[in-house]
């Protein structure tokens, strides 16, 4: 297995100010409670199922899946149901 780092910064997101990590093969994440633990790792996953759906796609339903506006109303839809964003 080859050394792949990953990095995941977020900043001013939900109960997240200011983040950094650097994602490695095996992590330890610590905090206290309402830190921002889960967030992190649901972010992490969110645009690792991004990138993994792209990639394995065939090519027509690919290039399909750029189209922009479908593309970004199908991630705002998968986003707010991970995140359950609502407003107001």
């Amino acid at each position: 297995m080859g050394n792949v780092v990953e990095q995941l910064k977020i900043s001013n997101f939900l109960s997240i100010r200011q983040f950094e990590w650097n994602v490695k093969y095996f992590n330890i994440i610590t905090g206290d409670m309402g830190s921002g633990k889960s967030i992190c790792i649901k972010l992490l996953k969110f645009f690792e199922d991004i990138i993994s759906s792209l990639l394995v796609l065939p090519y027509e339903q690919f290039l399909s899946n750029l189209e922009y506006a479908g593309f970004t109303s199908k991630l705002k839809r998968e986003f707010e149901n991970i995140f359950y964003l609502w407003a107001g």
